[in-house]
Formats: C-alpha cells, sequence, structure tokens
C-alpha cells in the first residue's frame, strides 16, 4: 500500500507540475494506463487476505484520492 501510494502521489506531483501541454498529455495517459493495473496489484492481495469489505472500499477511495492530491499539491508547487 505505501509503495503503490507513493508512487501514485508522485506520479501525481509531475503531472500537476508540468507546464508543457504535450507533457502533460503523456503523463495522463501514463497515469491513465497503468493506474487501473496498480488498483488490481493493491486490490489482489487484500481479497484474498480476508479483509472486511468496508476496508477494501476504505483503502479503495484512499489509493483514488492519493493521485489527485498530489496533482494539486505539483500544481501549487509550480506557481
Amino acid at each position: 500500500l505505501l509503495g503503490l501510494g507513493l508512487h501514485s502521489f508522485l506520479a501525481g506531483i509531475g503531472f500537476g507540475a508540468s507546464t508543457d501541454l504535450s507533457a502533460a498529455a503523456s503523463l495522463a495517459i501514463a497515469i491513465l494506463a497503468h493506474k487501473y493495473l496498480a488498483a488490481f496489484a493493491l486490490g489482489c492481495p487484500f481479497y484474498k487476505s480476508g479483509v472486511p469489505l468496508k476496508q477494501h472500499i476504505m483503502i479503495g477511495i484512499c489509493f483514488a484520492v492519493i493521485t489527485p492530491i498530489g496533482i494539486g499539491i505539483g500544481w501549487a508547487l509550480s506557481d
């Protein structure tokens, strides 16, 4: 969870800090192309471990908002 979360956060910072439209488009495609794979890699071990559904949902929500938070911070730092 920490590794994938940090990876998503740093990808968001890179996207938010990019000022070139071409670079931002490339980063957006890269993030979208593998975000679902990262979510799958995160969800499989939790499913097999018998974690309750409520925790699955909370972890999924946290993982989903990490990249947008990184984008916001990257955007704020680039100004």
